[in-house]
């Protein structure tokens, strides 16, 4: 049975007359252990000698990659291992057949023929025929499906079933239909029980698509959602099919990336250590985005999300770009783009926040039009002094942080922040490499030598304990916390968090049990190469804080020096809930803040974080909406309350907050009027038009170089405007 199950997942590559397939086991066989986490990065060499770039991938705990298709010929894979170059694999891919072998890239010298090397268990190398391999090794281990069902009240049940290589082989003709046993199979077919034909969704690695057509060997796991959908896949009438896989291809989507990393288009021909410098290949990692799709106000009546003001997205997008790479795609967090520039400010008329709208022409879809609302938050006072800092500086000192991009700038950073500090403020600094250790007891800024001597004193070597290093950071917090003070952990880190608690859930959860205590964190994110954007983003949204990507000392200093906000907040559990006139918007889309999407119920739930802003704060929601008469949909539950709402109305804007030294939120309510006039806002839609560009969205409509160009030509002056326009420049110049 097993050797039949391998038998049809190598078969399912015979419809690929230019394309085969290989699956590596890196091992050391003179220390008996495999190369987990290493980096295989595969190209080939063409004629002229020019060196094209493949993909990558990395081993698991067991020194295996997922199965890569790749272009049949020889495909050679250089090999890393902790960011250290250590052999280059030569593998003659075949066409339609999928290449396995076992072996030491220290030591590599092979001879393929018909067979592959195969080590199981640390036995003695032993020769096989392709199809003998059995399917337990490199089969799909185990898929599972999990339906989630709602009901109104009455807390979420999950109800799973598992799926064995045997249930694959000889499963019901509906799981045949999912997985199929041909080259490509599709999930089109499956219906969710009282839903539209066309009413499911699919994503696969993240991106929606209408047809999904999978390679049976890249499959690692489907899930489907029936019932209540989870929030970050937006509200859907039918169901959603996810299906996550082994390759890093991405072939089937039409977007080439990566799953890990970013890619250089071609490598020139040179010496060994001219062609792949190791600050070309990337294991940064962020949190999969699945884009908010179009929606009827009838089936979709509340979107509703808490805000966001991180800026790491945009900073990191203009390092990669200047150095001439090429952005994963999760990397480009729309709202992140959006809000990375400032707009033109509005009269608040003595209000904490104001809300103004603007209506503009969408210049991807001209036949719809981008709904902007804006969130101002007032500046600080000069009539009122500012709170006092209770610093602690959380500093990662392992030896991931040895480059110059890390350590370094970080220290300059820091110094800088300290300096901008007077005495009523206090800094500790705890440091983390192994162990946690508290480098700096709470010192006021009346002797900033002596802090300043601490962070210049701080040297990178060791592993990464970064749990060790959050839970002492917070016992130390607390131990100096002052109610009248910001109390706030500035965290320091590439984010590798290599030792203790490393999963962003776990992390999630303990950060969750500290909020509500009045101690914020702000998260800071340097260098590349092993930067976890998935971790930093998660700390510093259950710590109440903000998350900065800092790649020099400019963009430190604004964070943490120039922009009052970022350090002191106004309001916390900021809200927007948004509901559109089925009588004049026939569907709407949010562009971003798919990861802070929240059921209607808990907008007015004040137990459920929202998200915060600070003095100064200027945040923007952008929708594209689509005017005219919304169609019933099956599940029409536009509120009975709202059957008075003016004909004319496009939408009313609700925003809830809570000041920070206030218990209770407070509410208030706007309208958009089709009445309202159409405004021109070029460093705004221009930002996001190269935010879907830089996605390759399965939204851009119309969004190619040719648009870039005009709508850059519209942009004027200022500093921010310079900025995305010599961005967007960089950009197209690589194409």
């Amino acid at each position: 049975m097993k050797t039949t199950f391998f038998f049809l997942l190598v078969s399912s590559f015979f419809g690929f007359s230019q394309k085969g397939a290989v699956h590596l086991t890196l091992l050391d066989q003179s220390k008996s252990c495999f190369y987990d986490e290493a980096k295989l990065v595969f190209y080939q060499v063409d004629a002229t000698y020019k060196f094209n770039y493949l993909d990558s991938t990395f081993t698991d705990h067991k020194g295996t990659t997922p199965i890569l298709q790749l272009p049949a010929g020889i495909v050679f894979a250089n090999c890393y291992s902790n960011q250290q170059f250590i052999g280059t694999i030569e593998i003659p891919v075949q066409a339609g057949q999928c290449v396995q072998l076992v072996v030491n890239p220290m030591t590599s010298n092979l001879n393929f023929g018909n067979s592959v090397e195969l080590v199981k268990d640390q036995n003695v190398p032993q020769q096989k025929s392709i199809n003998e391999i059995e399917g337990e090794e490199y089969g799909i281990d185990e898929v599972t499906i999990t339906s989630l069902r709602l009901t109104p009240g009455v807390s979420c049940s999950v109800s799973s079933v598992s799926i064995t290589r045997q249930d694959y082989v000889s499963s019901a003709s509906q799981f045949n239909q999912l997985f199929g046993t041909n080259s490509f199979n599709s999930i089109n077919d499956i219906s969710v029980r009282g839903a539209r034909t066309d009413a499911n969704v699919y994503f696969i690695d993240g991106v929606k698509t209408r047809s999904v057509v999978v390679p049976q060997s890249a499959i690692s796991s489907v899930t489907m959602y029936t019932g209540g959908i989870p929030a970050n896949y937006g509200d859907v009438t039918g169901g959603v099919f996810v299906v996550e896989t082994k390759s890093a291809n991405d072939y089937y989507s039409g977007h080439s990336t990566s799953n890990y990393g970013y890619r250089t288009r071609a490598l020139r021909s040179g010496t060994s250590d001219d062609l792949y410098p190791e600050k070309q290949f990337s294991v940064d990692r962020f949190p999969t985005i699945y884009e908010n799709m179009f929606q009827s106000p009838l089936d979709a009546p509340h979107s509703t999300f808490g805000i966001d003001v991180d800026r790491a997205s945009w900073n990191y997008i203009r390092r990669i770009i200047n150095q001439g790479g090429t952005l994963q795609r999760d990397a480009v967090k729309m709202e992140e783009v959006i809000n990375a520039f400032d707009y033109q400010d509005h009269d608040l008329k003595n209000q904490p926040i104001g809300v103004f709208t603007e209506r503009m022409v969408c210049p991807w879809n001209t036949k719809n039009e981008l709904l902007a609302i804006h969130l101002e938050a007032s500046e600080l006072p000069q009539d009122k002094p500012r709170q006092a800092h209770q610093l602690v500086f959380l500093i990662d000192v392992s030896g991931s942080m040895q480059s110059a991009d890390k350590l370094p700038l970080l220290q300059a950073s820091m110094i800088d922040l300290v300096e901008s500090l007077d005495e009523r403020d206090q800094v500790a600094i705890v440091t983390y490499a192994g162990v946690e250790s508290v480098a700096l007891e709470p010192t006021t800024c009346s002797d900033k030598s002596k802090i300043i001597r601490a962070i210049e004193n701080l040297t990178a070597g060791g592993s990464t304990n970064g749990m060790g290093g959050i839970r002492k950071a917070y016992e130390l917090a607390n131990s100096i916390y002052d109610p009248q003070a910001n109390n706030r952990i500035l965290l320091a880190t590439d984010g590798d968090f290599n030792v203790g608690i490393s999963d962003p859930k776990d992390l999630e959860s303990y950060i969750a049990q500290q909020r509500g205590k009045g101690i914020y964190l702000t998260a800071l994110g340097f260098g590349m190469g092993n930067y976890r954007n998935d971790v930093l983003e998660t700390l510093a949204d259950r710590g109440d804080g903000n998350h900065f990507y800092i790649g020099n000392r400019q963009e430190a200093y604004e964070a943490l020096v120039k922009n009052t906000g970022n350090m002191i907040n106004l309001a916390r559990d900021v809200k927007l809930n948004v509901q559109f006139n089925p009588n004049t918007v026939s569907s709407y889309r949010l562009i971003g803040y798919e990861n802070r999407l929240m059921p209607s119920r808990d907008f007015i739930d004040d137990t459920k974080d929202g998200g915060e802003m600070g003095y100064g704060h200027h945040v923007v929601a952008l929708y594209e909406i689509e005017l005219g008469k919304a169609e019933e949909g099956l599940d029409a539950t536009y509120s009975s309350t709202k059957s008075s709402r003016n004909k004319t109305d496009i939408a009313e804007v609700n925003l809830r907050y809570k000041l920070l030294e206030a218990a209770n939120s407070e509410e208030f309510n706007f309208y958009v009027k089709q009445k309202d006039a159409f405004v021109t806002n070029p460093l705004l839609i221009t930002a996001a038009a190269f935010g879907l560009e830089l996605r390759s969205s399965v939204y851009k409509g119309t969004v190619d170089a040719a648009l870039l160009e005009n709508l850059k030509a519209q942009l004027g002056k200022s500093e921010a405007e310079l900025q995305l326009k010599e961005t967007i420049e960089a950009y197209l110049r690589n194409l």
